[in-house]
């Protein structure tokens, strides 16, 4: 189940917040991100699910949880796709 899936940034792929801009350094250059994404991001550290960081997005932005764990699904899964992260299961 994607709610149980817990997020982390693949070896060579970092978060670094600049003056002005939030970027994520990968191995052949970087991403701007946006306010979102970041935050979205700052949570794949091993520690935060996917259901957890829905939940903390939509406390902070007022927003609808289900519209967001959609929308943060897509997101993670896309960075997958590109080979920017990877999904590990909660332990049992």
């Amino acid at each position: 189940m994607e709610g149980t899936w817990i997020p982390v940034l693949k070896k060579g792929v970092y978060l670094r917040e600049t003056a002005g801009a939030y970027l994520l350094l990968l191995p052949e250059g970087y991403m701007e991100l946006d306010e979102v994404a970041w935050e979205v991001l700052r949570h794949c550290d091993g520690r935060h699910d996917v259901e957890a960081i829905a939940q903390a997005m939509a406390e902070r932005y007022a927003g609808d949880v289900e519209t967001i764990r959609r929308d943060v699904v897509e997101f993670l899964t896309d960075l997958r796709r590109q080979g920017l992260l990877e999904f590990r299961e909660l332990a049992s």
